[in-house]
């Protein structure tokens, strides 16, 4: 079907429906996701680095758990078709390895899972997409490469997909986007920050021994200052008014949106 996003109409959006169809009950994995969103921005703030478990692997399910490993231009030429996994804001790639890769792999006879995970909080979408776009170059793809790359991604790495292909070199090498839940307009959660309490409370939480008293009113301060990658999500932000120009042409990749109605999440999220 053909749809809008923004104010831009885009002609190769077509809908899937089901595309999967996800377990979504509660197990306590928002509080356990954010945690990890965190600590992701505390290694960005006080480290300087990501840590191991982020960037571009190839991942495959063992036993029914996701299993990792380096992936190398050498394993990308022995491939045939791939399929990427992006996961959203709070999220890592975990969950889609074992639940959207083993529905992928059957459905579309891709041989090679490759998985991309990133700090979410404090580093823009665009940044982050051009951080996607050298390590995939550098693992071996490009226009030049015969490989089929098809992108599974949720929620901010929607965004982060549309960022690669629509405002940089993406659309080169590829092929077809699967959207599940993208804010394509962005969100009214990042409006006002709405998060912003409730990370600082857990990076409090998580500080260690240092007295939550001496450093609550400093974290929430750095934690508003840093928050870039939240405020792309914005429904007016600098971000979504250059990606969603009017005077941008369409993308030519396809995309493929899956979509529902997430108000009673929201709120959920709302109220915090």
């Amino acid at each position: 079907v053909e749809g809008r996003i923004g104010r831009r109409d885009l002609h190769r959006i077509r809908e899937v429906t089901p595309l999967l169809l996800l377990r979504i009950e509660s197990r306590g994995e928002v509080t356990r996701d954010l945690q990890r969103a965190v600590r992701l921005f505390f290694y960005k703030l006080f480290v300087g680095a990501l840590p191991a478990d982020t960037g571009l692997r190839q991942a495959d399910v063992m036993d029914g758990r996701a299993v990792y490993r380096p992936v190398s231009p050498a394993d990308i030429g022995q491939a045939k078709r791939a399929a990427l996994m992006l996961h959203g804001f709070t999220g890592d790639t975990r969950w889609m390895v074992e639940e959207v890769w083993s529905w992928a792999r059957k459905q579309g006879s891709y041989d090679l899972c490759l998985t991309y995970d990133y700090e979410t909080f404090a580093t823009p979408i665009k940044r982050n997409a051009d951080l996607l776009t050298n390590a995939l170059l550098a693992a071996g793809l490009g226009p030049d490469k015969p490989i089929q790359l098809d992108i599974f991604a949720h929620s901010m790495g929607t965004q982060i997909a549309r960022a690669m292909i629509e405002l940089g070199d993406g659309e080169k090498f590829v092929d077809r986007v699967f959207m599940a839940g993208p804010p394509n307009a962005g969100t009214p959660l990042a409006n006002g920050r709405s998060l912003l309490p409730w990370l600082a409370n857990i990076l409090v939480n998580l500080a260690g021994s240092v007295p939550p008293a001496l450093i609550a009113h400093w974290l929430l301060e750095r934690v508003s200052e840093a928050g870039r990658g939240l405020a792309d999500l914005a429904p007016e932000s600098a971000f979504y008014e250059e990606l969603n120009a009017g005077w941008r042409p369409p993308a030519r990749v396809p995309y493929y949106i899956q979509i529902g109605d997430n108000s009673a999440a929201f709120a959920q999220w709302h109220a915090l």
